[in-house]
């Protein structure tokens, strides 16, 4: 059984819309996560255990640099999906480089590695 994650969590929501394709309510998404935390037990029993970071832009290379600066807990990747990858900002990123990417940065990050990662993708279950 792996050791609990030093406190605070930190959830970090990372997406990004791209030219024609339908746009995403990421703005929306991640304020509704955000209040759904706040709403089941207060903004207070939350401060100070559970921090949110966001990016709503988001390229490859500022997932990985946020991902090193802010060590979540939890990674939460919302844009469109193929079943072989995503698009994020500047362009079409392979499944397999994202995960391989995640897994090489937890490596670095130890103790405070990545314990949930969530792709909320078009076709990311394929």
């Amino acid at each position: 059984r792996p050791d609990p994650p030093p406190s605070p969590f930190t959830v970090l929501f990372v997406g990004a819309n791209v030219e024609k394709q339908t746009v995403l309510n990421l703005r929306d998404e991640v304020l509704g996560m955000e209040k759904a935390f706040y709403l089941q037990f207060g903004v207070a029993s939350w401060k100070g255990f559970v921090e949110f970071e966001h990016d709503c832009d988001a390229d490859a290379t500022s997932i990985m640099e946020q991902i090193m600066g802010c060590e979540p807990t939890v990674l939460h990747i919302a844009c469109h999906g193929e079943p072989e990858g995503v698009h994020l900002k500047g362009g079409y990123l392979a499944s397999t480089d994202l995960a391989d990417s995640i897994l090489a940065v937890n490596d670095e990050l130890g103790a405070r590695r990545i314990r949930l990662a969530i792709a909320n993708a078009c076709m990311s279950g394929e």
